[in-house]
């Protein structure tokens, strides 16, 4: 088993936007959420997950639990080291602690496209399902709806997730049309690379497109914001919490990141104003000041990255 993490769960923004207009990134919310189903149902979040979700869709070997109770693989480096801690506990189980396994999370797949085409009314009825798949119409990053990434055109609905966890990654869709998918977990902090790959060999088989790489039209950045950009940045917290890199520019739009315990490089493309795409895990780099003025860094929508020079 892996220890699987919702790493892009998007909840409706409850800022000033209208509720259906716009998202934001919300661990946080999910947090919440389970600090509610605990103090309605009087009992844990792990023992009300059980019993009303995972067994009722077949996930036998999933839980919610802080040990992961089996045969499982240690998280281990990007260079397949296992890590000294073997895995990390989170209080914050609704966003971050699944115990799960790949046959476990594609029943997961089959039953939520069941349940949207009203296959099981008594589990949850197909239009409040449904949900799940609608895309805001306004502001935010594209294609996000509430917990999937969904793709859509007309020849294919794709709904689809990554995850991260300390030393362990993740990646699933399921194609609502054609009803295939795939669900690849590694234990790696370089397991996007291959999960992706897989992704993208499942879904070129099955005749699907939409994992085909995006093309990306580099954006140039402005020499003083290359000079903010530019030097040592570490997480403060977080799985990744004390990992430091070296950020450095290469030509107008590339910068690329040198993990200093490592050496690992990783190159990112900026794809705006600031906006960088690492160009194996397609996962975002956004800077920005935050309420200090103080320059920070969001890696993958969630993860928060600060200067160390």
């Amino acid at each position: 088993m892996t220890c699987w993490k919702d790493a892009g769960t998007r909840k409706r923004s409850h800022s000033s936007r209208l509720r259906g207009t716009s998202y934001s990134y919300s661990g946080g919310g999910y947090t919440v959420l389970q600090l509610m189903v605990e103090d309605q149902t009087g009992e844990s979040f792990s023992d009300f997950m059980t019993r009303e979700v995972l067994r009722p869709l077949g996930m036998v070997d999933s839980h919610f639990e802080d040990e992961p109770g089996g045969p499982h693989p240690t998280a281990k480096s990007g260079e397949g080291e296992p890590f000294d801690v073997p895995y990390h506990v989170y209080p914050e189980k609704a966003a971050a602690a699944l115990w799960t396994t790949a046959p476990d999370l594609a029943r997961f797949l089959i039953a939520t496209d069941a349940i949207i085409d009203g296959e099981t009314p008594d589990f949850l009825s197909a239009e409040l399902a449904a949900q799940m798949l609608v895309v805001p119409d306004g502001e935010g990053e594209e294609n996000y709806a509430l917990g999937f990434d969904v793709v859509k055109d007309e020849t294919h609905h794709v709904f689809r997730h990554t995850g991260a966890n300390f030393g362990y990654k993740s990646i699933m869709y399921f194609e609502r049309s054609s009803k295939t998918g795939l669900v690849a977990l590694s234990d790696s902090e370089r397991g996007f690379a291959l999960n992706s790959m897989l992704a993208r060999g499942k879904s070129r088989t099955d005749g699907l497109d939409f994992m085909s790489q995006r093309k990306v039209v580099p954006v140039s950045q402005s020499e003083e914001d290359w000079a903010r950009i530019e030097g040592i940045w570490t997480f403060p917290d977080g799985p990744g919490q004390g990992r430091k890199f070296r950020f450095s520019s290469e030509g107008e739009a590339d910068l690329y990141a040198v993990e200093i315990a490592t050496g690992e490089v990783s190159r990112m493309v900026a794809t705006g104003p600031m906006k960088f795409l690492d160009t194996e895990t397609i996962s975002p780099l956004v800077f920005s000041n935050n309420k200090n003025g103080d320059l920070e860094a969001i890696f993958a929508a969630q993860y928060r990255m600060v200067r160390a020079d």
